[in-house]
């Protein structure tokens, strides 16, 4: 009887936290686009601006990424500035080359992290064509009011941020920051020469153990070459997953540098 009231208890707290986490799950609509329209030809150098509505319980960030056909299409995406509260944002894309197309932009909110999750989707019909300038008519009408209005806002805010940023970062944070920059890549840098070094003054086993980090250094970039034929921005921070790959090899060779050392002592004399 004990034990099925502890269930019933856990089982009623835990639908308690995802009715908690479904309602503090923000929410975002479309409201209208720039252009509008059926089906509309962009031009290379022209953004399309989606006038949104959002309405969170925390701070977040907004993310919108065309697609077509379910795979992501290569083009140019705003950033974001946080939001809290009720009201309105402005999010863009462009077209990089001509005859791409989107058929779904999906929306994004969060901390801009990988998982963020989709919390919207809109449905569109986007031709990229030639850039606007080579048009001998204009290719859309007058930019409606909320497009400058938002932006503005925008620019404002991320002008705030930044300022805000600055002013909260001392002479000390700055100089730990300078220390940390120069130190990672160094580290990452011999990561990656330590194990072509070793291979040299090793033997044997130890010679072939050695290559590992290499072996794994191969197949990273071997998968970032294979992904990014496939999609572009599929590996936008390829130097720091090579940097990364680095500081793991540097691992490896240490704990290989720490059994050799210890085997060594037991097999010696005394």
């Amino acid at each position: 009887m004990r034990l099925r009231l502890i269930l019933a208890a856990l089982a009623w707290l835990l639908q308690l936290g995802l009715g908690v986490a479904q309602a503090a799950a923000p929410k975002i609509g479309v409201i209208e686009t720039y252009p509008s329209g059926q089906s509309i030809a962009l031009p290379s150098d022209q953004d399309f601006y989606l006038h949104l509505a959002y309405e969170t319980d925390q701070p977040i960030g907004i993310w919108i990424t065309p697609y077509f056909h379910g795979k992501r299409v290569s083009a140019g995406t705003s950033p974001s500035v946080t939001y809290t509260g009720k009201g309105e944002a402005l999010a863009w894309f462009f077209l990089s080359q001509p005859g791409l197309r989107v058929d779904e932009i999906r929306i994004r909110a969060g901390n801009g992290g990988y998982d963020m999750p989709v919390v919207a989707t809109h449905r569109v019909d986007v031709t990229g064509g030639r850039p606007a300038m080579a048009l001998n008519s204009p290719w859309a009408p007058e930019e409606p009011q909320w497009v400058a209005r938002l932006r503005n806002k925008s620019t404002k805010q991320i002008e705030a941020e930044m300022h805000a940023s600055r002013s909260a970062t001392g002479p000390a944070a700055v100089l730990l920051f300078g220390g940390f920059m120069l130190i990672v890549p160094a580290l990452g840098i011999a990561g990656l020469a330590a194990p072509i070094w070793t291979m040299r003054r090793w033997e044997g086993g130890w010679r072939l153990a050695a290559a590992v980090p290499l072996g794994l250094l191969g197949f990273v970039i071997l998968r970032i070459a294979v992904d990014t034929s496939a999609d572009p921005t599929s590996h936008n921070l390829w130097p720091f997953e090579i940097l990364l790959t680095g500081f793991i090899g540097l691992g490896i060779l240490a704990v290989l540098a720490l059994m050799r050392r210890l085997i060594a002592t037991g097999n010696s004399p005394g």
